[in-house]
């Protein structure tokens, strides 16, 4: 089904990507919107709706899905963008894809951005949000292209290019390899660029030369104004927990969102083990905005005679990042970030690592963004309708289990100890039995004390072949979505398929308990058999993309550490924007790994 979007602006630029939205074929354009344009002007066929104020409004009048922003300046674009995520948290910003476009599978495209006709996109680059990729212009391999920027018609930029947020590379110019343009910066129409350059600046000619810094006063591509941190009303606190009464502060914290995610909790962050657990507490008035929890490892650097202690920042394993209260608009999120990475710069903070969670609160993120994982979500409708839409072979496999008289039983409330020893069995055999690594061995006390501290958010599902336990999934279930979690099958029994058994006994479950969707995961990576084997049970849903961030803070100590583990430049440079890479490499690799959900 072809869902509805709008267009936002009704200016030239607009024409361009309605053209690109009607060849998509992807969206049907119900309209425009635009503040300076009267309501009811047509534009190429289309009808403005009305202002950016009326927007929900027109979203329920006409059952728009989401929206594509049609301003050409990058600071425009960016306030708009901002002030519809104001009014509307969780609009959804859809992208404009030319199909004439070059875009090479390893590129990942943030919502919002526009491709253009002849635009070419090689491998492992990164287009921000709401970025403009004019015509025929060029991005080489291993570049990153940050949000509201814009590469102008035939600019082109070499390999490893980054371009901060808000910038513009305009027609025609040219920017060598392993450059850097700051933020808010303008290169001329022209230019050729062979050595990197600052925020805020105007640069051009041959070679390209910084001529003068932005004034806040210049309307073309004009300097932000988002919220400084001069702003007294946002405050952020870094806090360690080590007593009892930081838990109680955490968990009272916690209790004042919008909804207390199991994800959050202390139990499930296994703090009862690590003991390194901080969390960033984010607050607007005194009234708490974000909260994230955050490790702090540390490392330790020589320095002549002598060590210093530094640290990598990574979330906790699983579903992590910022927990976001309802309303935090799109800059309090950039304002969130900026005074995170102001914390790393005075805490000597190397890196971070962020495993984000389905919930999209990867937005405003100020590091470098990875399409990780995707995950298998399938919608709860009836049974039948799930049952049909099953790949033959998960129905056959359910009748084969059937006939070797296999049951489940599903333990959701009051779980007793005895099902939580039966289940941790057959997880550990599994564990055992694949080599799964060093994280993968929870201990018994870890699901004890989960189950005890988030009663009725865990189901225990167990598969039983002649009252013999012989497959199991512990459930992790979020609002009206269940997580699968761990758990595992003893291999004596695979020809009997307990496993499409046991999922298909977990739906029927969550659709007798009001539940909307089962969230599979992904496999240890994209489209590799474990994958596929989930994606039969959903085949016709779309996958949820898993994002993980990352971010060098000191560069200085960042490169320090990585030439004694290789003198591979371009694997220093390239890893933090390769999936299949450790990151950081110079931690050691028998922590855990930093890809899986």
């Amino acid at each position: 089904m072809i869902k509805n979007i709008i267009i936002i602006g009704a200016s030239g630029h607009a024409k361009v990507i309605i053209d690109i939205v009607e060849k998509q074929n992807v969206f049907k354009i119900i309209g425009l919107i635009d503040t300076f344009k009267e309501t009811g002007t047509r534009v190429d066929d289309y009808t403005i709706l009305g202002t950016e104020d009326e927007l929900l409004k027109l979203i329920i009048e006409y059952k728009i899905f989401g929206g594509i922003i049609a301003i050409g300046d990058n600071f425009l674009r960016m306030k708009i963008a901002q002030k519809i995520t104001t009014i509307i948290p969780d609009f959804q910003f859809v992208t404009a894809i030319h199909p004439k476009a070059i875009i090479s599978k390893k590129v990942l495209i943030c919502d919002g951005s526009v491709i253009m006709a002849g635009v070419v996109v090689n491998n492992n680059s990164y287009i921000g949000k709401h970025t403009i990729l004019n015509t025929n212009s060029s991005v080489d391999h291993d570049c990153i292209i940050r949000e509201f920027s814009s590469i102008a018609p035939g600019a082109i930029l070499g390999g490893n290019v980054e371009i901060n947020i808000c910038s513009a590379i305009s027609l025609g110019a040219n920017v060598i390899e392993n450059i850097s343009i700051g933020k808010h910066t303008i290169v001329g129409a022209g230019a050729l660029v062979v050595n990197s350059i600052g925020d805020n600046e105007i640069a051009y000619g041959i070679p390209a030369k910084n001529i003068r810094k932005r004034k806040p006063s210049e309307k073309y591509l004009g300097l932000t104004d988002e919220p400084q941190n001069t702003n007294l009303d946002f405050t952020l606190k870094c806090v360690s927990i080590n007593t009892d009464e930081d838990v109680k502060t955490y968990n009272s914290l916690l209790g004042k969102f919008n909804y207390c995610n199991t994800f959050y909790s202390l139990e499930y962050c296994n703090h009862a083990v690590f003991k390194k657990l901080h969390y960033f507490i984010f607050t607007k008035n005194n009234e708490p905005k974000v909260l994230m929890p955050i490790y702090l490892n540390k490392i330790k650097v020589e320095k002549q005679n002598s060590t210093e202690e530094f640290y990598n920042a990574t979330s906790p394993y699983g579903f992590s990042g910022p927990l976001i209260k309802l309303k935090t608009s799109f800059s309090e999120l950039q304002l969130f970030w900026r005074e995170v990475d102001n914390w790393y710069e005075s805490n000597h903070v190397v890196t971070e690592f962020v495993r984000f969670n389905l919930n999209k609160n990867y937005k405003g993120y100020s590091g470098y963004l990875l399409s990780t994982l995707n995950t298998v979500m399938g919608k709860l409708t009836t049974f039948n309708e799930i049952w049909d839409n099953f790949k033959p072979k998960v129905r056959n496999n359910y009748r084969k289990a059937e006939k070797n008289k296999l049951r489940t039983e599903i333990f959701s409330e009051s779980i007793s100890q005895e099902t939580i020893s039966v289940f941790y069995d057959v997880y550990i055999k599994t564990m055992l039995r694949n080599n799964a690594t060093q994280n993968y061995f929870y201990s018994k006390s870890y699901f004890e004390n989960l189950i005890h501290n988030e009663q009725n958010k865990i189901v225990i599902a167990l598969t039983y072949f002649e009252d013999k336990p012989i497959s199991t999934e512990l459930i992790i279930v979020n609002g009206n979505v269940m997580h699968s979690f761990l758990g595992g099958t003893i291999s004596d029994y695979f020809n009997l398929r307990p496993n499409d058994f046991l999922k298909i006994e977990i739906i029927k479950w969550g659709l007798q308990n009001n539940m909307n969707y089962y969230a599979l995961g992904g496999g240890r990576k994209d489209e590799d058999s474990l994958y596929q084997y989930k994606k039969g049970f959903f085949p016709k849903d779309e996958d949820v993309i898993f994002y993980t961030g990352r971010k060098i803070i000191n560069n200085t100590i960042y490169q320090k550490l990585m030439s004694k583990l290789t003198e591979d430049k371009a694997l220093i440079k390239n890893s933090i924007k390769d999936i299949n890479v450790y990151f950081p490499l110079y931690v050691e690799h028998s922590q855990e790994s930093n890809l899986l959900p």
